[in-house]
């Protein structure tokens, strides 16, 4: 398999504490990479509103509801692509492979 399936099947395999808080209260369920979208919204009821606040930790960054998975993703789950030619890393698989396109 290429190496982007092995990593992106090895972050979904990866768990990961949640740290969404609700009332001033922290989840703390341990969720699986592949599983973070899932628990976000049923769990936490991210997808009710248009546009929402990021309550993992203490983010508070404002949001559209279609961005805060790859938001908790990329900041705070800290998800890395590196370049199998040169190790650069990237937080998404799409930029990482147009990088790689034209890494020597």
């Amino acid at each position: 398999q290429d190496a982007c399936e092995l990593i992106a099947i090895g972050l979904g395999l990866k768990q990961y504490r949640c740290e969404w808080s609700t009332n001033g209260r922290e989840c703390g369920a341990l969720i699986q990479g592949h599983d973070v979208p899932l628990h976000l919204k049923i769990i936490h009821r991210v997808n009710e509103t248009p546009r929402l606040v990021c309550l993992w930790g203490n983010c508070g960054d404002g949001l559209n509801k279609g961005c805060l998975v790859r938001h908790v993703q990329e900041k705070h789950l800290e998800y890395r692509w590196p370049c199998p030619r040169c190790g650069a890393l990237f937080t998404r698989r799409g930029v990482m492979d147009a990088h790689r396109a034209t890494c020597a």
